[in-house]
């Protein structure tokens, strides 16, 4: 992930969400290159774990199908394919073996970034101290409708 942050106060204005970045990610910027900076939380796969899903399978039409197909819908007539022509197929779910990546951020910080991944915790509740470039808990988490809007800037 890719978080924006105000150079003056840390505050968080955005993010790119993903854990893998491409060159177009790296490029783009959110707010003033001026007035923003942003940290990059690379994530690295943990592990790798095999799990069993159940997927579609192309399977050949048999003439068993269309005999049952017969007795549900009494207007279906059975097509007769030459040799060239490819038969139909139907859909079927059938059980496969997969692997499936764990992933964990390559941070110090990972518990709280996997929470914000997994929206347990809300970004905006925080803000990066500008020394240390880590998150920390907002303190002046409240604000007006018209500092949000920007009127209350002086």
């Amino acid at each position: 992930m890719i978080y924006f942050y105000d150079k003056e106060t840390g505050k968080i204005v955005g993010t790119i969400e993903g854990r893998i970045h491409s060159e177009a990610h790296l490029k783009m910027w959110i707010g003033d290159r001026n007035k923003t900076e942003r940290v990059i939380v690379p994530w690295k796969v943990e592990k790798k774990e095999e799990v069993e899903r159940e997927v579609n399978v192309k399977a050949p039409v048999t003439d068993k199908d269309i005999d049952e197909k017969k007795k549900v819908y009494k207007d279906y007539v059975k097509i007769d394919y030459s040799w060239d022509d490819p038969r139909p197929y139907k859909l079927i779910k059938k059980k496969k073996k997969m692997l499936r990546n764990i992933w964990k951020p390559d941070s110090q910080q990972a518990d709280l970034f996997q929470d914000f991944d997994r929206r347990r915790k809300r970004i905006k509740d925080y803000r990066f101290d500008l020394k240390t470039k880590k998150l920390v808990k907002r303190t002046d988490k409240i604000e007006t409708v018209n500092e949000i809007i920007g009127f209350d800037k002086k």
